[in-house]
Parts: structure tokens; C-alpha cells; sequence
């Protein structure tokens, strides 16, 4: 696994930051596209890096990314940096579609994430 840093930015300036964990560039960016699509109705881009490297990843501009796209492992990983972000004392963590996607989550589950 190898960390990744995702940026989510409103006019180019960043409005939270959050770590996670991946297999590869492919991976790492299927997951920044969940987690900007859960946030997008506060964030309008994101940026991905690893180290000093920035991932070039498609941004979904028409279409949110869908967690269960994704495999079931970076599912898992998905969920658990939303709750993160949740968390998180930036401002993307006010995110009212993160919060329901959590809530929707949670409920689907009925466990605590």
C-alpha cells in the first residue's frame, strides 16, 4: 500500500486535505473520484498526490463516481476516509452529502462505520 494525499479545492484553494492508503495510481484515483463525488457539493476539483507527485486524475464533472464501482476492498477503504473526512476539523467535513452518504451507509448496514 502506498500513501496518497487528496486535496479538495473551491476555486483552487484547498478547503480540506485528507490521507489514505491505496494499491496504485489506478486504485488511489477511483477512490479520490468517490470521495470528491461525495463532497462536491462543497469542493469544486480535487488534486491527488503521492509524495511530491501529483496524479493527473479525471475529474467526474457529469457523473459521481460510484462507491460500488469500486472493489469491495477499496470499498471499505472509501468509507472509512469519508468517516475521516467526517471527522476532520476542515471545512469539507460540513459536507451535507457526506453526511447523508454516511447516513445512507450506516443505515444499509445498520452498524456503526
Amino acid at each position: 500500500m502506498t500513501a496518497y494525499r487528496m486535496y479538495f479545492l473551491v476555486d483552487d484553494e484547498t478547503r480540506g486535505r485528507q490521507d489514505f492508503q491505496a494499491d496504485d495510481d489506478v486504485a488511489a484515483t477511483g477512490i479520490a473520484r468517490v470521495l470528491f463525488g461525495t463532497c462536491s457539493d462543497i469542493c469544486d476539483s480535487f488534486e491527488l498526490w503521492q509524495g511530491r507527485r501529483e496524479i493527473h486524475a479525471q475529474q467526474p464533472h457529469h457523473s459521481r463516481a460510484n462507491l460500488f464501482d469500486l472493489i469491495e476492498a477499496h470499498q471499505r477503504l472509501t468509507i472509512e476516509t469519508e468517516e475521516a473526512i467526517s471527522q476532520s476539523r476542515w471545512s469539507i467535513a460540513q459536507s451535507r452529502r457526506l453526511a447523508e452518504t454516511l447516513d445512507r451507509l450506516k443505515s444499509k448496514t445498520g452498524a456503526t462505520l
